[in-house]
Order: structure tokens, then C-alpha cells, then sequence
């Protein structure tokens, strides 16, 4: 698979923001094609591993590390503000709003894409959501974030 092939399936991160693309499926809605409040943070989660595999961090690469640290949601704080259709194109934007020595609080931001990517104002603004994700230890202790994966986290 070329760079390119996997940029557009992972997103790309611009301007200190990861950006990615979901379309709204038949399995993804009600029965009146509204999207289920739940797929909101399910398609932020995948936004959320997404940025870190651009960010040349895996899952698989932390699990082989001698403490089997993982990143794990903390906590999180929702807000729905109209609701997406079936086959609507929305666009999830990622960005670290701070990072701590055992944390990271993520802002993530649906919008469905009414134009441009990058055209904010012209975009509806669908869902916020502010999540922490803890750094754990194999012991399910919060440890700290090693500097090699701060370093990639700057984006």
C-alpha cells in the first residue's frame, strides 16, 4: 500500500488537527435514518486512533513494550447539537487540547461537510466532545507518558 493509500484512510493532520472523513450508513441510523447518539463516540474513537497511527503509534507497538501500557478513556464530556442523516459525509477534527504527564484531553469536533474540509464556517457543527485518555500501566495504574510518545504527539 502506497503513503498516499493510507493517508486518505487515516485521515491527515493539518495545523496541529487531525481531519478524517465517515459517511453515515443504513446501519449507522435509526429507523427514521437519524444516527444513534452512541456512533457519535464510537466515530470519535476511530478519529482518536487514527491521529496516533499518523503519529506512529500503535497499539500493537505499546503492548509489546515491558510495562503493556495503554491509552484508555478517563472520561469524557458530550455535547449533541443537531443530529446527522443517513448518507450524510461528516468530517471529525481531532486536536490535543493539553497533555499531561499521565493524560492527554482531546477536542473532537462532527461536523457534517456541507463544503470544504477546511471550511468551517460553512459546515455544520454537529457534535463536541472533550475526552481524557490515561496513560495505564499493565497494573491499571496511571504512569507516566514517555517522552518518545510525547514527541510524536506534536503535531
Amino acid at each position: 500500500m502506497t503513503q498516499s493509500h493510507e493517508i486518505l484512510i487515516d485521515g491527515r493532520i493539518n495545523n496541529h488537527e487531525h481531519s478524517m472523513l465517515y459517511k453515515v450508513y443504513f446501519d449507522d441510523t435509526d429507523s427514521g435514518g437519524i444516527m444513534y447518539h452512541t456512533n457519535y463516540i464510537k466515530i470519535c474513537e476511530r478519529a482518536r486512533t487514527d491521529c496516533l497511527h499518523i503519529a506512529q503509534i500503535t497499539y500493537a507497538d505499546l503492548k509489546q513494550s515491558p510495562d503493556q501500557p495503554l491509552f484508555v478513556v478517563a472520561g469524557l464530556e458530550a455535547k449533541y447539537k443537531s443530529p446527522a442523516i443517513l448518507e450524510d459525509t461528516l468530517l471529525i477534527k481531532t486536536k490535543i487540547k493539553h497533555m499531561r504527564k499521565s493524560y492527554i484531553l482531546f477536542e473532537q469536533l462532527i461536523y457534517k461537510l456541507n463544503a470544504k474540509i477546511d471550511d468551517h464556517e460553512n459546515n455544520t457543527l454537529l457534535f463536541s466532545m472533550d475526552v481524557k485518555i490515561a496513560y495505564i500501566n499493565k497494573n491499571n495504574k496511571p504512569t507516566m507518558i514517555p517522552q518518545t510518545l510525547r514527541d510524536k504527539l506534536i503535531f
